[in-house]
């Protein structure tokens, strides 16, 4: 579970580093991720952690977005 309430924006550099992992890294594992983020609410690092989400979509990543703590553990069961 990721905590991301008091996230600020991502940098490009920062952007750029999360996209390239994740490519890199469901080419190399078989093995499945799932992780419950509860999100910020700062609307622009939202926007840009969703976009990083979807630009580094891969097969071994499954991602939710949730505005509550309680929910995302729940997920996570």
């Amino acid at each position: 579970m990721g905590d991301q309430r008091l996230m600020s924006p991502f940098t490009e550099q920062e952007s750029a580093y999360i996209l390239e992992h994740w490519q890199v890294y469901g080419l190399q594992s078989p093995d499945a991720i799932y992780a419950a983020i509860i999100v910020t609410n700062n609307v622009f690092a939202r926007l840009v952690a969703s976009q990083a989400q979807h630009e580094a979509k891969t097969s071994v990543l499954t991602c939710r977005l949730f505005e509550h703590e309680v929910a995302a553990a729940a997920w996570r069961r």
